[in-house]
């Protein structure tokens, strides 16, 4: 059984800093119905600065497991281009908690 979610009943979804500011509520253009709409300029701040801190963090632990920084032949590892959808649905996942992926396959 299936019914729909209307207006704010959708946002009890969503945690409240996201609401009505990356996420809100628009008409869809083709369909006329409302729709929750995560707005590209917000995210994509986000996702920059969640790259930006794995990549520190991978810094970190290079600097913690070889006592130096590392040098430009050691390859220390930064994220890699082809999971930023990866890194996006847990940015989703962030903004709407009852999403729930497994991501306990992949190798990060």
């Amino acid at each position: 059984y299936q019914r729909r979610v209307h207006g704010e009943q959708v946002f009890e979804d969503i945690y409240a800093d996201y609401s009505n500011k990356t996420v809100t509520m628009e008409q869809h253009p083709f369909l006329g119905v409302h729709h929750v709409s995560i707005h590209p300029c917000r995210h994509a701040e986000m996702m920059k600065r969640m790259i930006d801190r794995m990549n520190e963090k991978a810094m970190e632990a290079w600097v913690a497991r070889h006592g130096s920084e590392p040098s430009p032949e050691d390859g220390v590892p930064t994220m890699r281009p082809d999971l930023y959808l990866l890194v996006f649905l847990k940015f989703i996942q962030a903004v709407i908690p009852t999403i729930e992926y497994d991501l306990t396959s992949i190798d990060l």
